[in-house]
C-alpha cells in the first residue's frame, strides 16, 4: 500500500515538473564550432572493436576502442581519452575533432556505456565499477591495442571526472603496475580534466542524487518525458554562457543512458564504488586516503585542467588533490563548468598541444 501511494504521488510530481517550459538548446551540426569539429571527426580514418578483456576479479568483459586517425594515415603521438561517469566516448568528438589533425586517438568506453557490455553486480562481484576495475579493464584493452602496432606507440591519456580517476588509477596502483607494466611502461604524461579526487569529502549533490534514486522512479521518469526534460534543463544550467554552449545532442546522449536500465545501473555502481566502502555501505575514507597516497608516486608529467566555474568538482576541490601529484601543473579555464572539453574546445586542445610538445623531448617514464 505504502509504495502505491508513493507511486501515485511521483506521478503527480513528476507529471507536473514533465510540463515545465523546455530550455534553447543548440544544434551542434548547426552552429560554430561545434558543426566545423564534428564533420572533422567524421571525416576522420576510423576503426571501431570491441576488445575482450579479463580483469583478474569478474567476468570477461568487451571494451569499445575507437580508433581515429587522419585520413592521411600518417603515425602521430597517440591520445588515449577516458570519459566521466554517464559518458562514452562521444563525449570527445569536439576535442578529437579538433586534434586529430596532429594526433591520432583512442577513445575508450568503459563497461556499462557505449559499445561495451554492462555486467551487473552481485555476480561480478565487488571489484565492478571500481575505479581499479575500470582502470584494469582500460589497460588490457590499450594492451589489444598495442599488439595491433608495428611498433609500441607512446600514450598521452587524457581523463575527464571519474575518467580522470581511473588514468590515476592506472599510474599509482602498485597492482596494476606489476599487472600492466608493459602498457605503463609506453606512457609519456596524462591531461586530467577536472578529475574526481580519491579522497573527495563531500560527493556532489547532483551526482549524489542520480547515485540514490530508486531504479522505478528512474523508469516512471523516463516513461513520462520528465528524466528528458530534466536533462535538457541540466545541460542548460551545466554550461557558462548557455545561448553558445547548451547542446541539444548532449541532452539526447546523457538522457538515453540514465532511460537505459543496464546503462543507468552501472552509472549507479560507479558513483557507489568510487571510494571503498565500509560493511554498512559508507565510504571508508581511510582505506580510500590509502590508496590515493600512491598517487605521490606518479613518476610522469601532469596537466590538471580545471573550469573556472566548475560546480560538480569545484575548483577548490583540486587542492589536496594537486598536493600529492608532484609531477603535475594546474591550469585553471576561464568560462567553463565541468565539461571543459565541450564548452572551451579551442583553450582544451592548445594546452594538450602545447603539453604534448613538452613530452616529446622526455624519455617515457613509467611509474612505477
Amino acid at each position: 500500500m505504502r509504495r502505491a501511494v508513493a507511486i501515485v504521488l511521483a506521478t503527480s510530481v513528476l507529471g507536473l515538473a514533465a510540463c515545465a517550459a523546455r530550455p534553447p538548446l543548440l544544434d551542434e551540426r548547426r552552429v560554430e564550432p561545434y558543426a566545423g569539429l564534428v564533420a572533422r571527426f567524421d571525416a576522420a580514418a576510423r576503426r571501431d572493436e570491441r576488445v575482450v578483456v579479463t580483469p583478474e576479479a569478474g567476468p570477461a568483459v568487451a571494451v569499445g576502442v575507437h580508433e581515429l586517425r587522419a585520413p592521411d594515415g600518417a603515425a602521430r603521438p597517440v591520445l588515449v581519452m577516458l570519459p566521466g561517469v554517464l559518458s562514452d566516448g562521444t563525449t570527445w568528438r569536439f576535442l578529437a575533432g579538433a586534434l586529430v589533425d596532429t594526433f591520432d586517438v583512442v577513445l575508450l568506453d568503459p563497461p556499462g556505456v557505449g559499445t561495451s557490455d554492462r555486467p551487473m553486480p552481485p555476480a561480478g562481484g565487488d571489484a565492478l565499477y571500481t575505479p581499479a576495475w575500470l582502470a584494469e579493464c582500460a589497460g588490457l584493452a590499450l594492451r589489444a591495442w598495442q599488439a595491433r602496432q608495428p611498433a609500441p606507440r607512446r600514450l598521452v591519456f587524457v581523463g575527464h571526472s571519474l575518467g580522470g580517476t581511473v588514468v590515476l588509477r592506472l599510474l599509482a596502483s602498485p597492482a596494476l603496475g606489476a599487472r600492466l607494466a608493459d602498457v605503463r611502461s609506453e606512457v609519456a604524461g596524462a591531461v586530467l580534466l577536472a578529475p574526481a579526487d580519491l579522497a573527495l569529502r563531500e560527493a556532489s549533490p547532483l551526482l549524489t542524487e542520480i547515485r540514490d534514486v530508486p531504479a522505478w522512479k528512474a523508469r516512471l521518469g523516463c516513461a513520462l518525458g520528465v528524466v528528458q526534460r530534466k536533462t535538457e534543463t541540466a545541460v542548460y544550467d551545466g554550461v557558462v554562457g548557455p545561448q553558445a554552449h547548451a547542446l541539444a545532442q548532449e541532452a539526447c546522449r546523457l538522457s538515453a543512458t540514465l532511460c537505459e536500465p543496464c546503462a543507468f545501473a552501472a552509472a549507479q555502481w560507479m558513483l557507489r564504488r568510487f571510494q571503498p566502502t565500509d560493511d554498512r555501505g559508507r565510504p571508508d575514507l581511510a582505506a580510500a586516503d590509502r590508496l590515493a597516497a600512491q598517487e605521490r608516486a606518479i613518476g610522469v608529467p601532469l596537466l590538471v585542467l580545471w573550469g573556472a566555474q566548475d560546480d560538480t568538482l569545484p575548483l577548490s576541490t583540486s587542492g589536496p588533490l594537486l598536493a600529492r601529484l608532484p609531477t603535475a601543473q594546474r591550469v585553471v579555464v576561464d568560462g567553463a563548468k565541468h565539461s571543459l572539453h565541450q564548452e572551451q574546445v579551442a583553450r582544451v586542445a592548445a594546452e594538450v598541444r602545447a603539453f604534448v610538445h613538452t613530452l616529446r623531448t622526455r624519455p617515457t617514464a613509467a611509474a612505477p
